[in-house]
């Protein structure tokens, strides 16, 4: 649990004096919140109910949970602020069963987002004695660019979590919100 709580970004609720520019929380806001890895979210959008992302948790394809990594954030020019979830794709794996049941273009696009068949070395959830991060020439862990998966923008009223998804060129292009 504590290790799930770790991972994950805050929504705080601020208010800036315009006269002073002084900034403070709104601490009965309910749009304060913490999403960590294990905050249940209902998929909307375009990829809400796709079989890409079914899984035991929603076999359905209608409910995920958390983030993680939110390494990269700022502001928009709308005034918000954004994070993403960058390198998530290292923490997906495939056993390669379920190859004869995809197609031709799911393959590829598997392929393309980086989710092979092949065991992530950096990051997995089973024990693998022969993986291990790969490392630059002065043994420094290698980590890959260009991998972000979420955004988290502004929320509705009702501060409901709400998964956003479509499929772009690079990947799933998600928010949260």
């Amino acid at each position: 649990i504590r290790e799930t709580n770790a991972h994950g970004v805050s929504i705080v609720h601020i208010k800036k004096d315009p006269t002073t520019q002084q900034v403070t929380i709104d601490k009965s806001s309910a749009f304060n919140r913490r999403i960590t890895a294990s905050t249940e979210m209902d998929f909307e959008g375009a990829a809400a109910g796709s079989g890409l992302l079914a899984t035991r948790f929603s076999p359905n394809a209608r409910k995920t949970r958390g983030t993680h990594n939110n390494c990269g954030n700022g502001y928009t020019p709308w005034g918000t602020y954004l994070t993403t979830e960058e390198n998530f794709i290292g923490y997906f794996q495939r056993s390669g069963s379920d190859e004869y049941a995809r197609t031709d273009a799911e393959k590829i696009a598997l392929k393309r987002y980086g989710l092979g068949v092949k065991k992530d070395e950096l990051y997995r959830y089973e024990k693998d004695e022969k993986g291990a991060p790969k490392k630059d020439t002065e043994g420094k862990i290698i980590y890959e660019k260009d991998k972000n998966g979420e955004l988290i923008p502004n929320v509705d009223e009702q501060g409901r979590q709400i998964y956003l998804g479509a499929s772009s060129r690079y990947g799933w292009e998600t928010a949260i919100g």
